[in-house]
């Protein structure tokens, strides 16, 4: 007996190609999904460490000790990314340097918190989601680098700070080339998707998670 053998149609193979594509596209925005989540997890637990470190090195020390965030816009690879903990009134003695993950930034206090600072579209609210720790700026000179400007939290050596507030961290990238220049090198983009820390006038951080919590 001879049996029918019956392939794909043309339309079968199309359906099936798109349904695949579509799979895709949903697994590879997870991972991008997840890779975001995870680079602000991460940033958050080194601003964390870097606040324990400046609390620690203030109080063992017996002197002044300042988080700071660079500032410089002149500078893509450090602006909102780098972070350091030093001696407030010695300014050769740093503690020590650290970066946030690629495309996570901390975000600046609100005078300095501009329009041209965020993508188009976005819905931010420059008070709410604004780095209130960071108010006070200095100059500094860091790893071989001129005098940059800096945002500053202080510490005593008591291990208070004398005011509270709150760091913020987003995501974000860099300019283009081909992009207008808006006087800063990056522009945040996820004000649904923030992390960060409320700081007491005790220097101790609590962790928040999302933007409901600021």
């Amino acid at each position: 007996m001879r049996r029918n053998r019956r392939g794909f149609t043309l339309i079968e193979l199309l359906v099936v190609i798109g349904v695949i594509a579509a799979l895709a596209a949903v697994v590879i925005g997870g991972l991008r999904g997840a890779d975001k989540s995870t680079a602000l997890r991460s940033a958050q637990a080194t601003v964390v460490n870097l606040l324990a470190t400046a609390r620690s090195k203030a109080m063992s020390s017996g002197r002044d000790v300042l988080l700071l965030v660079n500032h410089n816009v002149a500078d893509a690879e450090r602006f909102r990314r780098m972070l350091a903990v030093v001696d407030k009134d010695d300014v050769t003695l740093v503690h020590v340097v650290a970066f946030l993950p690629d495309g996570t930034y901390v975000v600046p206090y609100k005078d300095r918190f501009g329009p041209a600072m965020i993508q188009s579209g976005d819905l931010w609210d420059g008070d709410s989601l604004a780095s209130s720790a960071l108010s006070a700026t200095v100059t500094r000179s860091i790893q071989g680098v001129a005098s940059e400007l800096w945002e500053s939290f202080p510490v005593t050596p008591e291990g208070t700070t004398g005011q509270q507030g709150k760091i913020v961290i987003t995501t974000g990238r860099s300019l283009s080339p081909a992009e207008e220049n808006t006087g800063y090198p990056i522009v945040l983009v996820s004000p649904d998707q923030v992390r960060g820390v409320m700081i007491s006038g005790y220097g101790l951080a609590r962790m928040i998670n999302d933007r409901s919590g600021f």
